[in-house]
């Protein structure tokens, strides 16, 4: 049902018909004249049409972003349809409705651009910027159309140049609006703002109609401009909207429109002898200054929000990238270890102390899949509860545990830890600061010396846990807290496991050479 109305009221017959209404007012002058019968009837006959074409894809796609800015347009079409159907004429009113019909009636672009500025997505510019930046063009446009006009054709009525000037201000606000999602809003609004040209052209035909100055065919002009506007609402806009985070950046030129205008408005409003119209202008120059200021401010704001995303994203990439790296290097050596030792044990099964290896070496893969799961959670931001936790305990079972997988490694120098520990108390989450003390131990088990020292120190703002062996030190690199480079130097991610289970629980670590390997945890104090 709805495609073969679709045909009728799109069709080109239409065109066909207020063309040919066009040639024959100009051939009989009298038929283009509006008060005339038959040209009222041709009027009303294309204004339903117009009507038909408006309301039609508001029934079809309801939910649409214009489905309410056709439903308007239609209703007000509609409304001039009865008016002429009626008999009436701008020129007939009186009173009151000299200013309220031509709003209502007679100008309903205005209304589309209200439409399209309550219903359209926005995603560039802020609304009520859009909407005070156009308000204060339309303003200006009216009042230097008005007074331009005068200068052609005294005596002219206010309406007149508000006609003009709402329909020349609208194609700044189409393009205002389509400057928000122009992928999707192209076609269709090239359409509308061919159609809003034709109208203000017969506009400002109409004037000088009125004025005697020439003759027109007035209501057969209009018929064609009609139909040319409504035929936007048979063009569906491209359902692909761009991203909501894409940058839309004026030209010099689009953005030096405005100004032009209202420079130009003031020089001729002055030269007309016009001051008290120029100085309306002043204020509507003042707004639009500020409007771009303000809107200058945000697009510095989002161009840097857009930048440090980018950087974000680049910094993440490249964290997968290290953590990938330095992942595929450190479980290389307990896997290819572990393989080797299962190989022997298949020959040799008897041999305790090659269990005893083979399970540290699995205790190793255990231990990184542990740092790597850390890893991911503080990427994730994830929320972990603390409670208060005895430092001391927890310190002496991180050493037992030491301890006990430096037996099952058959080392050949038992490590001598001294432990200097009070009871204190931290409100931490046990598990995350247990794994960072005990990757610390280990690391300077692996890399130090065989005399570690671990203490606890109560400060007044923080609470710190020192470990120290009597080894060669940290290389500088990762003094320096750098990530492993592309040759393979550097900490592996046992390190970066550490740096991340202490910023998930709000400590840091200070890394220095004194003697050996020096770090320490600094924690807040509860």
């Amino acid at each position: 049902m709805h495609e073969r109305w679709h045909r009728w009221l799109y069709s080109r017959w239409w065109y066909a018909v207020a063309l040919l209404y066009l040639a024959a007012a100009l051939i009989w002058p009298a038929l283009g004249k509006r008060s005339d019968p038959t040209s009222r009837l041709v009027e009303v006959l294309i204004l339903l049409v117009c009507v038909g074409r408006f309301w039609l894809p508001a029934i079809q796609r309801p939910h649409s972003a214009l489905a309410k800015g056709w439903r308007i347009l239609a209703l007000q079409w509609g409304m001039l349809a009865i008016y002429r159907g009626l008999g009436g004429t701008l020129t007939s009113i009186k009173g009151l409705s000299q200013i309220v019909l031509p709003i209502i009636v007679y100008v309903p672009t205005v209304v589309m651009a209200g439409a399209f500025f309550v219903s359209l997505p926005f995603s560039q510019r802020r609304r009520s910027s859009i909407v005070l930046d156009w308000f204060g063009l339309s303003v200006g446009l009216m009042i230097i159309t008005t007074i331009a006009i005068r200068q052609v054709v005294p005596n002219v009525a206010w309406y007149d140049g508000l006609f003009v000037g709402a329909d020349l201000s609208l194609l700044y606000a189409l393009d205002l609006i389509r400057q928000q999602q122009p992928k999707r809003w192209q076609a269709l609004f090239r359409q509308l703002s061919s159609g809003i040209l034709a109208l203000s052209l017969v506009d400002l035909a109409w004037i000088f109609d009125r004025s005697t100055l020439v003759g027109l065919p007035i209501g057969a002009l209009y018929c064609v401009a009609w139909l040319m506007l409504a035929q936007a609402a048979a063009i569906h806009p491209k359902a692909n909207s761009p991203l909501s985070n894409q940058l839309s950046i004026d030209t010099l030129a689009k953005r030096s429109i405005p100004y032009v205008i209202f420079v130009g408005g003031l020089g001729f409003t002055i030269a007309t002898g016009e001051i008290h119209v120029a100085l309306l202008l002043l204020p509507l120059l003042l707004l639009r200054i500020s409007v771009e200021m303000s809107e200058a401010q945000q697009l510095s704001l989002r161009i840097e929000q857009a930048r440090r995303e980018a950087t974000n994203a680049r910094d993440e990439a490249e964290f997968l990238r290290e953590l990938l790296r330095s992942s595929i290097h450190d479980l290389r050596s307990p896997i290819d270890g572990a393989t080797g030792l299962i190989n022997v044990l298949e020959r040799q099964p008897q041999h305790m102390q090659l269990w005893n290896l083979l399970r540290v070496q699995i205790e190793d893969i255990g231990q990184q899949m542990h740092d790597l799961l850390d890893i991911a959670r503080a990427q994730t931001k994830a929320m972990l509860q603390q409670a208060p936790v005895d430092l001391a305990e927890l310190c002496s079972a991180e050493i037992a545990r030491l301890e006990a997988s430096a037996a099952f490694a058959q080392k050949a120098n038992k490590p001598q830890i001294q432990a200097w520990l009070q009871p204190i108390q931290a409100h931490t989450n046990q598990r995350l600061l247990g794994r960072a003390i005990y990757n610390l131990l280990k690391n300077s088990l692996d890399h130090g010396g065989d005399q570690l020292s671990v203490s606890i120190e109560l400060h007044a703002a923080q609470i710190t846990l020192l470990i120290h062996d009597n080894g060669s030190g940290f290389p500088q690199h990762v003094l320096n807290l750098e990530p492993s480079s592309s040759d393979g130097s550097g900490y592996g991610f046992g390190l970066r496991g550490v740096l991340a289970n202490l910023s998930l629980i709000g400590a840091s670590l200070k890394l220095e050479n004194r003697q050996g390997a020096w770090a320490c945890i600094q924690l807040p104090r509860s």
